[in-house]
């Protein structure tokens, strides 16, 4: 039974990240693409209240995602700096020990 508690246990600890990394996307929700494309004269009240409530959070989402974008830019941006300092270090060392055995 001990034995069977940790597998679960550890079976959810690492699925949490995995779930929580997906984020809903409500701009392809299937009814607020259909109220997309209707009058707003030709909807009804909840139609209407719907189509508010996935628009509010289809804008949330791609403020997420640029949001996401926007980080993960930056630490590409910062990974290549890192490489291109390593590159240069290197070869200064190189270079200095190509100088001082000469």
């Amino acid at each position: 039974m001990k034995k069977f508690t940790c597998i679960l246990l550890s079976l959810l600890i690492f699925a949490t990240p995995i779930m929580a990394s997906e984020i809903e996307n409500s701009c392809e929700d299937k009814l607020y693409l259909e109220l997309n494309n209707k009058k707003l004269s030709d909807m009804t009240d909840r139609e209407y209240e719907y189509y508010m409530q996935k628009d509010k959070a289809c804008e949330e989402w791609k403020a997420k995602l640029l949001t996401v974008n926007l980080e993960k830019e930056k630490q590409d941006n910062l990974h290549k700096e890192i490489i291109y300092k390593t590159y240069w270090v290197g070869l200064v060392g190189i270079l200095f020990i190509v100088f001082y055995l000469s």
